[in-house]
């Protein structure tokens, strides 16, 4: 018997598998999931050759061609042909005629066991795959432990170094006669102040990607008025925002340099000093700002003051960033640079 097209897309929409049959066992066709579980060979071949009794499936199909209604029956197929039974319901679509053997049309369903079953090694699978997923969890956990430790150790060394240099630079400086030796070593050591206050940040932070702003800002200002032995108080401002550990270094020693610089030159004649540092982001774009209330000065004029700013000068080089002084009165320098992490929107001009 042929099957119209509409009838064979039909059939090879089930999931399982559907056969139409004579009543000897010969196969006329096979949906998809026939041919799949049988292989594509069992068209024009017998369902008997896999059957387990075939006495049994040519009995049920003779009964089946006879019966308007459908009849439920059990296939068992032989242990190499796949799962054990099947069961089956048998609808006659053509009945018998002198010169015609009758077509029934089989579908075979697993049984409630096999269901049991498939779906007790789907459950097993998905225990293996937590098992192995906690696994890899717990191996995850262990390495992100093994590296914290690492860089805790590695932070407490780079303390002990950074002590261990401030006590020569301090030593030297005693030692020496020069005063120009003696204004060198008190520069590098107030430098090193700069770095040591920034690393004892990175030591104690929670977060070894980067610190905060704000604590940036007081942490390093404090640090540079206690090395200095001077009760100027600095007005500091920082948007909420955090420093990445490779701008804070760099960042350090600028914010040493400028707060430095207007300590030494930034007093009015007949006034106190007043110094405000702020550390401002945008748009991926930092602003630190150090100002304040003495003559003023700029990059071109004043070589005096401004001769001081070389360190300052090779480390916005360095960040790709640039450097501008302006009178308010006073003297205001403006440090722009970027967050390299984030898309650089356009140079900017100094």
């Amino acid at each position: 018997m042929t099957l119209s097209a509409d009838a064979v897309a039909l059939l090879d929409t089930l999931p399982d598998p559907a056969l139409l049959l004579r009543t000897d066992g010969r196969v006329d066709h096979a949906n998809r999931a026939a041919m799949v579980h049988f292989g594509k060979g069992i068209v024009g071949g017998s369902l008997c050759d896999a059957c387990a009794d075939p006495a049994d499936l040519r009995s049920f199909l003779v009964r089946a061609s006879g019966s308007r209604q459908p009849l439920p029956g059990r296939l068992r197929l032989r242990p190499e042909t796949g799962p054990a039974a099947f069961r089956a319901f048998a609808s006659v679509l053509r009945p018998a005629s002198p010169d015609v053997p009758a077509a029934v049309l089989v579908r075979l369903l697993p049984t409630e066991d096999q269901r049991f079953q498939a779906l007790t090694s789907k459950v097993r699978e998905l225990n293996a795959e937590v098992r192995r997923r906690q696994h890899a969890q717990a191996v995850l956990e262990e390495t992100l432990q093994e590296r914290n430790l690492l860089l805790r150790e590695l932070h407490h060394r780079v303390k002990n170094n950074m002590q261990m240099l401030a006590g020569i630079l301090a030593s030297a400086e005693r030692e020496t006669m020069s005063p120009e030796a003696k204004a060198v070593l008190a520069d590098a050591s107030q430098r090193l102040v700069a770095v040591g206050a920034v690393q004892q940040m990175l030591y104690g932070s929670d977060s070894f990607s980067g610190v905060r702003s704000e604590e940036f800002i007081e942490t390093i200002t404090a640090a540079i008025l206690k090395a200095q032995g001077q009760p100027i108080k600095i007005v500091t401002h920082a948007d909420s925002a955090q420093l990445a550990n490779d701008l804070a270094i760099p960042v350090s020693l600028i914010l040493n340099e400028l707060v430095t610089n207007a300590l030494k030159h930034g007093r009015p004649p007949d006034g106190r000093a007043e110094i405000r540092v702020s550390l401002e982001f945008e748009n991926g774009e930092y602003r630190l700002t150090v100002a304040d209330n003495g003559p003023g000065f700029d990059l071109v004029e004043s070589r005096k003051r401004a001769s001081g700013l070389g360190l300052v000068r090779g480390l916005v080089r360095q960040l790709g960033g640039t450097l501008a002084v302006e009178r308010t009165p006073g003297a205001r320098v403006l440090v722009r640079f970027y967050d390299r992490s984030q898309a650089r929107p356009g140079r900017v001009a100094a």
